[in-house]
């Protein structure tokens, strides 16, 4: 029994936190509300890369899921998760930090 494997092809944690800093703007909605805070979101890396099933599931406030959402499905496809060698589905979830700062 081999261990999991998923990669992302932005060049790792490295790579997806400068995709983040360089591609993500902030909703002028949420920036003009103050909102501000924390949303988990959940996907799938599927055998060919892509991602599937984004979801969020746990939000300091409603209004941070959508636009974490529609980045993530944004994203360029991944190394696809192995085990055994074998290319395997893997569920992800990924915390992103909203902040005006």
């Amino acid at each position: 029994m081999g261990l999991f494997k998923v990669y992302s092809r932005l060049g790792g944690q490295e790579g997806l936190l400068t995709y983040f800093k360089e591609g993500f703007v902030y909703p002028k909605e949420l920036s003009e509300a103050g909102v501000e805070g924390k949303v988990m979101l959940s996907f799938v890396v599927n055998e060919d890369g892509s991602l599937s099933d984004i979801e969020a599931v746990k939000s300091d406030d409603p209004l941070l899921e959508a636009p974490g959402i529609e980045f993530v499905k944004g994203m360029p496809k991944w190394e696809p998760g192995t085990k055994d060698d074998v290319k395997v589905k893997v569920k992800m979830i990924l915390p992103i930090q909203y902040s005006m700062k």
